[in-house]
């Protein structure tokens, strides 16, 4: 048998160093360009190397995989969060895992990101099963060798100023940096805490809301309209005022009009407990919360003689609302499921809110004590052009780019207040004293855009007597 020359053998391991190391960085490409790619189109921070992967990789090598399998989808959905809590910054993790119950329900494009982001795991876990099935060790070490001495150069040389992290944003301009010490060190509540659902799930307000004076039994009228408008976020003077127009250039046909800006910071739940109850929650699932909504004001009206209904286009599941609504008050409920609609919005899935506000001048006209609570859902992100009916906003008059989410935005809120105006003007809604209220700042994609239109953590708000 002819003997294996010393240098075939050094040929040999140098080409099984190259395979190694091609299979271990060929896992970290991939692991890391998708969602480099989305932070770099969304305008937001991210490592271009999320470090976490290289840990995952060099336990491939040595524990098995149904250890490593865990570890990774861990790694995974901190990456992701981390991505999503930057556009959505009061979201929890617990709160995430709570809300993918609702998928089947959401935006397509939601659906479509989340089918996408299920593909992209599954591909990284088979990459990493055929990682261990290869046994790419020798290769694989100095791969991982390489990137752990350049993490370490990075960790000493420390970050210039725009690439530190902020609590509410990864620092950009990174090469390599990890999204669970981001976390660790950086998540106001704490990385452990953001899990919690512990205590009681519903605590005292942490901002005040608009209708404060309504909740302290003052300029009670007998009819009142509360309004939660989804992502009605503070712009511009001039835009605001070109938003509310058909408010604020006819003044005269309303006993008063009043608006301004409000500061929160939240999720949509957390903005309707801010008005309805004076409320905080501590999480987002309150479908067995029995207690707690006691001294809410629907609650307080009821006892008054006032009769109760909350209208929202979504289905009643979502947020758990069919059933915390009738434990804040609410003697009724108008959601998609209630009864057979004649539109269908795109922005998010659900009645339009052209068609509810129909709803809200007959109740009115049923009852001579009423308070109607109305949370809308045309202006829900990513704000569908489909959804613009009339369109009165002119985004070039304020030099907004037409292709914008802002500019869809701002369009879907004017022709809501155009909607409104109209509203008013109906026999029905005489001497109707009107409060409309931002839930929270608009989620805007493009991280730029939203600091270049929007004031951070700032709702705006619209009193309107009849």
């Amino acid at each position: 048998m002819d003997r294996i020359s010393v240098g075939a053998v050094k040929a040999m391991f140098k080409n099984k160093i190259m395979s190694d190391s091609f299979w271990v960085a060929g896992f970290v490409f991939f692991a890391n360009v998708f969602l480099f790619g989305a932070a770099q189109w969304l305008g937001i921070g991210r490592p271009v190397i999320n470090f976490d992967y290289v840990v995952v990789v060099l336990l491939a090598l040595f524990l098995p995989y149904y250890i490593v399998l865990p570890v990774l989808f861990a790694v995974f959905f901190f990456d992701v969060v981390t991505l999503v809590g930057q556009i959505f910054p009061f979201l929890r993790f617990g709160d995430v895992l709570y809300l993918t119950k609702f998928i089947g329900k959401a935006p397509a494009y939601y659906q479509a990101a989340f089918f996408v982001g299920v593909v992209v795991f599954f591909a990284m876990a088979f990459l990493l099963w055929k990682i261990r099935k290869k046994s790419v060790r020798e290769g694989g070490l100095v791969v991982i060798n390489v990137l752990v001495a350049a993490y370490l150069i990075t960790v000493f040389i420390g970050d210039s100023e725009n690439s530190k992290d902020k609590y509410w944003r990864v620092g950009g301009g990174k090469l390599l940096s990890s999204m669970i010490l981001y976390n660790i060190n950086n998540r106001s509540t704490g990385f452990v805490k953001n899990f919690q659902q512990s205590g009681e799930p519903l605590g005292e307000a942490v901002y005040s809301g608009v209708a404060d004076a309504w909740f302290q039994g003052q300029d009670l009228g007998d009819k009142m309209l509360l309004v939660v408008n989804e992502s009605w976020g503070v712009s511009a003077p001039e835009v605001q005022q070109a938003v509310l127009s058909p408010f604020v250039d006819h003044k005269d046909r309303y006993g008063s009009v009043e608006w301004g800006g409000l500061p929160f910071k939240g999720a949509t739940v957390a903005g309707e407990l801010r008005e309805l109850c004076n409320l905080w929650p501590n999480h987002f699932n309150l479908k067995g919360v029995e207690r707690g909504f006691e001294k809410c004001f629907p609650n307080r009206l009821v006892k008054e003689g006032y009769s109760t209904m909350a209208m929202h286009g979504a289905v009643g599941i979502m947020y758990d609302r069919v059933y915390w609504y009738p434990r804040a008050g609410f003697q009724s409920s108008l959601f998609f499921e209630s009864k057979p609609w004649g539109t269908r919005c795109y922005s998010f899935p659900g009645v339009c809110d052209s068609e509810l506000m129909g709803e809200v001048g007959k109740y009115f006209q049923k009852n001579d004590k009423a308070f109607v609570y109305w949370l809308t859902l045309n202006t829900h992100a990513i704000y569908d052009s489909r959804d613009i009916e009339v369109d009165v906003f002119d985004c070039g008059s304020f030099n907004i780019p037409h292709d914008t989410q802002t500019c869809r935005n701002l369009k879907l809120q004017a022709q809501f207040f155009h909607n409104l105006a109209a509203l008013m003007d109906d026999p029905s809604m005489k001497g109707v004293s009107v409060i409309v209220v931002g839930d929270h700042e608009p989620p805007i994609m493009n991280k730029d855009e939203k600091e270049l239109y929007y004031a951070d953590d700032m709702v705006s708000w619209l009193k309107v007597s009849g």
